[in-house]
């Protein structure tokens, strides 16, 4: 019978938020503090409204232990298979997202994104999927293979 080896689990965590730096529930506004929180700051609601939003839109990738990097690392290490998303990458949620988000007038308007890949990519293929106009800027350096794959992307 093999023999079964309790690893402690690998937990990475943010520091907890002071209470004062919580969003005011309108509009999400930062609170009134000593150190008020960045405008775009992401709290623990906003990815979970954004897992809402984009659940039609992308893949729901599974998880699975990795033995080898459990091995190495002497912690129960899992690994999240992100690369099943259409573009093969979790830029696509951030793409959605933000998409999802914006207004009629700023739909029509579009968007223009810049990335030497991934997040061109995603941009790209849920901007076409929604029928949002999108402008994609990509350095000459960009690999050759992610340019080439923007093509994939519904027009």
């Amino acid at each position: 019978m093999p023999q079964v080896v309790q690893r402690p689990r690998l937990t990475v965590s943010a520091p907890q938020p002071d209470p004062t730096f919580e969003r005011a529930a309108a509009g999400y506004a930062p609170a009134v503090s000593e150190h008020p929180v960045p405008e775009h700051a992401v709290c623990a609601a906003d990815v979970d409204a954004a897992a809402v939003t984009i659940a039609d839109d992308v893949v729901a990738t599974r998880s699975s232990l990795s033995r080898t990097l459990s091995e190495i690392t002497g912690a129960e290490v899992i690994i999240k298979f992100e690369n099943e998303q259409f573009t093969g990458s979790f830029k696509d949620r951030g793409a959605a997202n933000h998409l999802r988000s914006l207004n009629a007038e700023q739909r029509r308007a579009g968007v223009v994104a810049m990335s030497a890949g991934n997040h061109a990519q995603g941009v790209a293929y849920h901007a076409g999927r929604l029928g949002v106009p999108a402008t994609i800027v990509m350095p000459t350096s960009a690999p050759f293979t992610k340019v080439t794959q923007r093509a994939t992307a519904p027009r």
